[in-house]
């Protein structure tokens, strides 16, 4: 049963989160457009100092709950923090997989000298350099990845998995749970802090991008629903695994795919074949997920 008045403190705990989430992207902001190099380093050192804050909010509340029910489990444990077996990996990856079906094949079809002859050029450079014994060429080699112009795509497939699972999912989702809210209202409640934390790309789009402002609240009400979607779904991995690891793999996944490209598809395809597909994948997803993200595969649940 809900405690209404530890409701009201998990729900300020996770406005804070969220406020303090966006709050240093925009006390770090520029006047650059966000993919420039600029703009992602000031960017990435305000979202460290934010995962550095969001756990204080779970530590107060696990704190309240132990003394209310004279159990207090592991901060560690109740931030999802451990390793919860690699089939707690590799089943979500293996859902994602099938949910984004369509997108995969055509990402792989279209952009396969994109995503293959680059890293397969840069693993022949380092091979090279190494069978000289080049010192200097092999780190330079090395460097490569980490350059001001491969920044866009460390911030898109690991650093922003990584922080908004650990601040929209582990440092939310249990405050919800010790209020006393059940499994499936944590799932929908806790996305719309997540969803709302994107609505801040509305400026980038009008501002930097020069988007009509009608077409960019278009774009970003989108997003939103997708970021939405993601969110039950990431949530309920991380409630059912008892760990973090299992959504910023999906996570992952997700940024890499992208949001699916349906105009594209249905060119490439024809309009019949792709709506076929999609249907398809997401009955399959739909069958999947109850087996795919049962506690007793992923590992958990959450002790809380």
């Amino acid at each position: 049963m809900v405690n209404w008045h530890a409701a009201g403190i998990a729900l300020a705990g996770c406005g804070f989160s969220t406020l303090v989430y966006v709050g240093v992207l925009y006390a770090r902001r520029t006047n650059l457009p966000r993919d420039d190099p600029e703009t992602i380093k000031k960017r990435l050192t305000g979202v460290a100092l934010a995962c550095t804050t969001s756990w204080l909010p779970v530590h107060v509340m696990l704190r309240m709950h132990g003394k209310a029910s004279g159990i207090t489990p592991s901060l560690v444990n109740v931030l999802g923090l451990r390793w919860p077996g690699l089939a707690a990996i590799a089943a979500p990856a293996a859902l994602t997989i099938t949910l984004f079906a369509c997108p995969l094949v055509h990402k792989l079809t279209t952009e396969w000298e994109e995503l293959v002859e680059g890293p397969k050029a840069w693993l022949q450079q380092l091979m090279s350099a190494a069978s000289q014994a080049d010192v200097q060429a092999v780190l330079a080699c090395i460097k490569q990845p980490f350059a001001d112009d491969h920044l866009w795509l460390w911030r898109n497939l690991v650093v922003a998995p990584v922080s908004e699972e650990w601040v929209f999912r582990a440092c939310m989702a249990p405050l919800l749970r010790m209020a006393g809210f059940s499994t499936t209202a944590t799932v929908f409640i806790t996305p719309t802090f997540f969803g709302t934390a994107h609505l801040h790309h509305l400026h980038d789009l009008a501002t930097h991008q020069a988007m009509p402002l009608a077409r960019a609240a278009a774009t970003v009400g989108v997003q939103y629903a997708y970021t939405s979607v993601f969110g039950w779904y990431a949530t309920l991995l991380f409630l059912n695994s008892g760990s973090v690891l299992p959504p910023i793999a999906a996570h992952m996944l997700c940024n890499w795919f992208g949001v699916p490209r349906f105009g594209q598809m249905a060119e490439a395809w024809g309009t019949g074949r792709m709506l076929g597909a999609t249907v398809c994948s997401m009955a399959a997803f739909a069958a999947l997920l109850p087996r795919l993200t049962a506690p007793a595969l992923l590992g958990g649940p959450l002790p809380v």
